[in-house]
């Protein structure tokens, strides 16, 4: 069972439960009314026997509830190492997109001759660096244990290198063209946020599958 699902029997055993505490609530209530003692009787009987049937129900939708949490529970125990390496590139993609912000705000101020020292532009680009081959590492990993579809995740950390060495060029040879400059940086920019969403797409997805 998917998790929409689980929420789902959730509900209606809650909606079930429920009914049978009105139930109780009538049975109380027609107590205290005055009638024969073969019409109560009917009465009572009325009431256990529906309150029998949701009790019914409620108990396997208890059971079902309980067999999909065994299932998740062994899903996850079979595919731990697959979720854990899930997990690693996404707090890798995240880093990685946190460091190229801060390397891009120095770049553009180095560009635009607005920094004295390109010292911390040098920092930055060093912990862009690093987490890029950090990210590297986990999406070989995706390559070799989950994926398995040759280099695809591998290329996609190229790609975004690539992408990231597009925005060097640029600053560098377009400095005498302001307009045309900051048309091809947005461009740039915006072609990286998307690479940066369909990764996280796909990761959510791959962890929605191993879940």
């Amino acid at each position: 069972m998917n998790k929409k699902e689980i929420t789902n029997l959730i509900i209606l055993l809650t909606i079930l439960i429920s009914v049978c505490f009105g139930l109780a609530g009538v049975a109380v209530l027609l107590s205290t009314i005055q009638v024969n003692n073969d019409g109560l009787t009917v009465i009572y009987d009325t009431i256990s026997a529906i309150t029998s049937i949701i009790s019914s129900v409620a108990t396997v939708l208890a059971l079902l509830l309980a067999f999909s949490g065994i299932d998740t529970w062994k899903k996850q125990l079979k595919y731990g190492k697959h979720l854990s390496i899930i997990w690693d590139s996404k707090h890798c993609l995240r880093d990685l997109q946190s460091s190229r912000i801060k390397w891009y705000i120095y770049l553009y101020a180095f560009g635009k001759n607005e920094l004295n020292s390109n010292e911390n532009l040098k920092l930055e680009a060093q912990i862009l660096e690093k987490d890029l081959e950090q990210l590297k590492k986990s999406f070989t990993a995706l390559d070799t244990i989950i994926v398995k579809n040759k280099w695809e995740w591998s290329n996609y950390a190229v790609e975004l290198n690539t992408s990231f060495g597009e925005i060097s060029k640029i600053l560098k040879n377009n400095q005498k063209n302001p307009q045309d400059l900051e048309e091809k940086l947005l461009k740039q920019n915006n072609l990286i946020d998307s690479h940066f969403i369909y990764l996280e797409t796909q990761l959510e997805e791959l962890e929605l599958q191993y879940s």
